[in-house]
């Protein structure tokens, strides 16, 4: 058999179709392993969660204002002659000394439709158009615990216990001690 031939009737034997059934199981099984691709909703929640904890803290937190540093002149300890004199103490003057620069905070992007919602639900809080002690309520009832329950033990009915025997010594064992 030359390698032609073999070349051949290998492909005869890989042409055949596959039967009815064995094609029934395999689109079954895939089908029955299939999982749901809903890991993006949960991304989605951990974001928008995130999200809104960024725009509080955002809101909450006052803004640091640049301030205009005022430097005082130095106090100078002066002593006064008992005799007076014409010519006026000379101001001393310092150096400005140069500011470190503030470290930026990175640039948080947000959602301009969750910012204007935010705004929105603010707003109606000071309007008070929602009642903010009915949403701390709705809060602390939300993060109450479920009451546990007891669990309850299944009997396991008539069953001896499992009994090991030591090993007995015998001969060819070495023993330590």
């Amino acid at each position: 058999m030359n390698e032609d031939q073999l070349k051949r009737e290998i492909e005869e034997a890989l042409s055949v179709e596959p039967s009815l059934h064995f094609a029934a199981q395999v689109r079954a099984r895939i089908a029955k392993n299939r999982k749901p691709s809903f890991l993006w909703i949960r991304w989605g929640v951990a974001v928008a969660g995130f999200v809104f904890v960024a725009v509080m803290v955002a809101r909450v937190l006052p803004k640091e204002k640049e301030e205009a540093v005022v430097q005082t002149p130095a106090k100078t300890a002066i002593t006064i002659p008992e005799k007076e004199t014409s010519v006026p103490p000379t101001p001393v003057r310092r150096a400005a000394q140069p500011q470190k620069p503030a470290a930026k905070a990175p640039e948080v992007l947000i959602d301009p439709r969750e910012v204007a919602a935010f705004e929105r639900f603010v707003k109606s809080i000071s309007e008070d158009r929602i009642d903010i002690k009915k949403l701390i309520e709705l809060q602390k009832a939300a993060a109450k615990p479920a009451p546990v329950e007891e669990i309850a033990l299944m009997p396991i009915g008539d069953l001896e216990p499992i009994v090991i025997e030591p090993l007995t010594p015998g001969p060819g064992r070495i023993e330590s001690e």
